[in-house]
């Protein structure tokens, strides 16, 4: 997991140590003011000493003495936290506690106290606790002089701090900005798990950034939860064999569960059933109806109550429906909707009688599916779901921008990023964007000596030599065969041009291994250079520029960089 240290200085400790295996990854800027030393010398003190912080990541906390200026060591408190392969040790200093003073934050933080005061309230500087209200004592056991001037890190549960360093430092550009929520797990003194809810919030006051939270016991709910695990059952009995056909639907109409009504009226098995569009089992005649009615449904949220249509059995016959169907709302988003139908087909007789009886056991699925969705919400399921998903289409969005070959940016993505460069100088007058375009001289050459497997093996080697000499603004994209371009944002020709040194010498100071490591090439390429100012060009202009600027490096030999100017 990638750390960033410059959030985690803001929200966790401004003295930071990352560790990735026997490697330091990272060591706050902080750290080293506070050390004096330079941070070479912490890091050969980390390897010397290696197996001392590994010592903390089994106990979790712990002393860490590390050198100072002068010659001595300095000892500071500290918390570790694995995160994937990375662990993350927060320092701190006890004699650098600095309480919090009222009167150096407005009014709005503290009502916001007073509105939850039956809640524990914490603030943080730096991931230090600054004040607290006597809430927190009663939820940990823990006296306000054993709390204030502590690492808020060091009274949350190993399982919980990765989950807090995340939600705190999810901005890779600082600490999140509005107000964010998760659950974590206390320690409390009594050596009591105690399942919390979090609220939290960044506030500015007289240059402090402080990070505000309203924390709220919830075990006793965690242990109603257990205890609700028959009551589910029983509801899903209910849902089985309710005398109403129940259909849950995707807000693209696939059918998510349908209880045994829906299976024995249209004489389908629920495999047959389930993942299903809807209108597979709707009547042609009907599919229009319906498709509008849902549409309606989600865009204007009204209900669907008292409509009909008429369903196709396997056997294939027809039966009349009536139905009823609602938006299922979770956190404000709509995930889906609810529909129970009644077969009215032989009972129009009935019809009064049915209608009461269907109003009075909506009421009851509808208090079922109320519980069942908590029940559902409360462990976790949705939320792990929804993060899977979006993990999946994170994913495949980096997919579809990324050239499968070097795994840098591909064609599409470098014309869609130029575009908005392009676009931003074009409001900014005084702004530059520039472009690189690169070209590997005679890499036919490589092809046919090498063959085209151990030319893909140099390409990819390639990109890995560019990527090292660009800065993290800068978008590196592959052009076609053996030709590349780097987007420089907010950068003018002088600097591009340096830019362009850099790596033509980097290319041309670089082996390339072959023949899986038996065998090395070496390589030049030619780059051409452009740049274009607020007003004076588009897109197109600008990669011609760069185009002609490489034709004219070929031309004088090659393994050089040529800047476009106009004849």
């Amino acid at each position: 997991m990638d750390i960033d240290i410059g959030a985690a200085c803001k929200t966790i400790s401004p003295y930071i140590i990352v560790l990735d295996g026997s490697k330091t990854k990272g060591i706050s800027k902080e750290l080293v003011s506070k050390l004096g030393v330079s941070e070479a010398e912490i890091r050969n003190f980390i390897s010397k000493n290696h197996s001392d912080f590994l010592s903390i990541l089994d106990s979790g906390v712990g002393k860490i003495s590390l050198p100072t200026k002068d010659g001595n060591l300095l000892t500071l408190q500290s918390i570790a936290t694995k995160l994937d392969e990375t662990m993350l040790i927060a320092l701190s200093d006890i004699d650098e506690f600095n309480e919090l003073n009222a009167h150096e934050i407005g009014v709005d933080i503290f009502s916001s106290i007073v509105e939850d005061g039956n809640n524990g309230c914490v603030i943080l500087d730096k991931g230090t606790i600054i004040y607290t209200n006597p809430g927190v004592g009663e939820i940990t056991g823990y006296k306000p002089d054993e709390i204030l001037g502590r690492p808020f890190l060091a009274f949350v549960s190993r399982d919980s701090r990765a989950g807090f360093i995340s939600a705190c430092t999810m901005d890779a550009k600082g600490p999140v900005e509005g107000p964010f929520s998760l659950s974590i797990i206390l320690n409390a003194k009594s050596g009591q798990r105690i399942y919390a809810d979090m609220l939290g919030e960044w506030h500015r006051a007289h240059k402090r950034h402080l990070l505000w939270a309203v924390i709220t016991d919830v075990t006793d709910r965690k242990k109603l939860q257990r205890s609700l695990g028959n009551v589910e059952d029983r509801l899903k009995e209910l849902f089985d064999r309710s005398p109403a056909g129940i259909l849950y639907l995707s807000p693209r109409g696939y059918i998510k569960d349908c209880n045994g009504f829906v299976c024995s009226v249209t004489g389908y098995d629920k495999e047959e059933i389930k993942e299903a569009f809807f209108t597979k089992f709707i009547a042609p005649v009907d599919e229009d109806f319906l498709r509008d009615s849902f549409k309606r449904l989600y865009t204007e949220g009204m209900e669907i109550r008292g409509k009909r249509c008429s369903l196709i059995t396997k056997q294939g016959s027809h039966i009349v429906i009536e139905f009823n169907v609602q938006v299922i709302t979770r956190k404000g988003h709509k995930i889906g909707t609810l529909m129970m139908f009644t077969d009215i087909t032989e009972k129009k007789i009935l019809e009064d009688e049915l209608l009461a009886k269907n109003a009075e056991m909506e009421k009851t699925l509808w208090e079922m599916t109320e519980m069942k969705d908590a029940l559902e919400a409360r462990a976790g399921e949705l939320n792990s779901a929804t993060e899977q998903l979006r993990k999946l289409n994170e994913k495949l969005g980096l997919l579809s921008i990324t050239d499968g070959l070097t795994e840098l940016y591909n064609h599409r993505y470098f014309q869609e990023r130029l575009d908005e460069e392009v676009s931003r100088i074009q409001r900014y007058k005084e702004d530059h964007v520039s472009l690189l375009m690169l070209d590997i001289d005679d890499f036919k050459r490589v092809n046919d000596l090498y063959g085209h497997q151990n030319g893909d093996t140099v390409l990819k080697q390639l990109a890995g030599v560019l990527m090292d000499r660009v800065r993290n603004v800068d978008v590196v994209a592959r052009y076609g065969g053996e030709e590349f371009v780097i987007i420089l944002p907010k950068t003018d020709i002088e600097n591009a041009y340096l830019a362009g040194i850099r790596i033509c010498e980097g290319v041309a100071a670089a082996s390339f291994i072959i023949r899986g490591g038996d065998d090395t090439v070496n390589l030049t390429v030619s780059i051409g250079v452009g740049t274009l100012k607020g007003g004076q060009g588009n897109k197109s202009d600008l990669i011609q520029m760069v185009d002609d600027a490489l034709y004219k490096a070929k031309t004088k030999g090659k393994n050089c960089v040529e800047v476009w100017k106009r004849d």
